[in-house]
Order: structure tokens, then sequence, then C-alpha cells
């Protein structure tokens, strides 16, 4: 039996509306193919510098591979490589191995269009 004696109109069951993401912190998990090597992002922003990282699920949370770019003015199509991505926070491959990512994170006041990966 479960009894619900807590529920108050001054203490709302649920909130008005969700709480925000923090800005410029935009994130995917999904698995990627052996094969992949690479990523196209359709982004714009303030010109300003942004980076995305690539994880994998027996990472840190220190831990990962991080590729540098510049989020353009006006709506641009980026080329990220794998190759162009370098390891941080530990003692990691050079290379990230596609099938064992599985995160995605872009750090940067970006208005994202679309991520695919190839």
């Amino acid at each position: 039996m479960m009894i619900f004696d807590d529920f108050t109109e001054d203490r709302p069951v649920m909130p008005e509306r969700p709480a925000a993401a923090p800005p410029g912190f935009h994130v995917l998990r999904l698995p990627l193919l052996p094969t992949t090597r690479g990523v196209l992002i359709s982004l714009r922003g303030a010109d300003t510098h942004c980076r995305m990282i690539l994880r994998t699920q027996a990472m840190r949370p220190e831990q990962g591979y991080a590729a540098q770019f510049v989020a353009p003015h006006d709506w641009q199509t980026l080329n990220l490589q794998l190759a162009q991505f370098q390891p941080f926070g530990g003692v990691l491959r050079r290379l990230p191995r596609p099938e064992a990512l599985n995160a995605y994170a872009i750090l940067g006041d970006v208005t994202l269009g679309r991520v695919s990966f190839y």
C-alpha cells in the first residue's frame, strides 16, 4: 500500500517547467560503426572557440578526446576527422577507436543544425 501524504498545494508534485540545460553544452549518446572516420557538424555561433569531446564508457570523467574549432557567425558545416581529436586526462590511445566511443559533447555557445558521423 502506498501513502501519498506529502502532496500539498504549497509543494507541487512536479516543477512547473523542467530545469534548463547549462548553456553551451550539447550531449549525444549513440554507438558508432568501426568504419567511422569523422563527424560533420552544421552549426553557427559567435566566432568563439569551442570544442567537441568524445568519450568511451570505460573513461573516467576527466578523460576523453577533444578537437578545437571556431564556431562561425553564419551557418557552416565543419568536418572534424577522428585523427584531429587529441587525448586528454591520462594515458589514452593516440587515436580513438570509433566502436568504443559512445558519448559526444560540444562545448561552446553554438546553435546546432545537424551532427552526422561518417
